[in-house]
């Protein structure tokens, strides 16, 4: 809705434009980490999850839990999220993002941390 809301004609330019110029800024940005890097490591949550059936009742709490996964998609490069460690009896999630087309370093560096963390062989 908030989409709609943003693109309609008397509402383009103030918020439409600004957006796609901070797009660009962060597309711009990432890529120039990821040309001097292989990849980037990110922590998936800022929060441990909560637990199967339990509710936010706060809405805004809810919006920003997956917060941190947004950059990758705006940016437009491969990410993905893949357990790492313990805390408590939560296994936190840690993101990997690549460069456009970088989908193999992603998954092969995904495969490495499930090694690290004796999830896999």
């Amino acid at each position: 809705m908030l989409g709609t809301f943003i693109t309609t004609k008397e509402h383009q330019e103030a918020w439409y434009g600004k957006t796609l110029k901070a797009r660009g800024v962060l597309k711009k940005e990432m890529e120039s980490v990821l040309g001097k890097n292989d990849v980037m490591l990110a922590p998936t949550m800022g929060t441990l999850p909560w637990k199967i059936g339990e509710m936010m009742t706060n809405p805004l709490e809810m919006y920003l839990a997956d917060i941190l996964t947004v950059p990758a998609n705006l940016a437009g490069i491969p990410a993905a999220s893949v357990p790492y460690g313990k805390i408590g009896k939560f296994k936190p999630g840690i993101q990997v993002l690549g460069s456009r087309f970088g989908e193999g370093r992603v998954f092969s560096l995904m495969q490495e941390i499930e090694k690290l963390d004796g999830r896999s062989k």
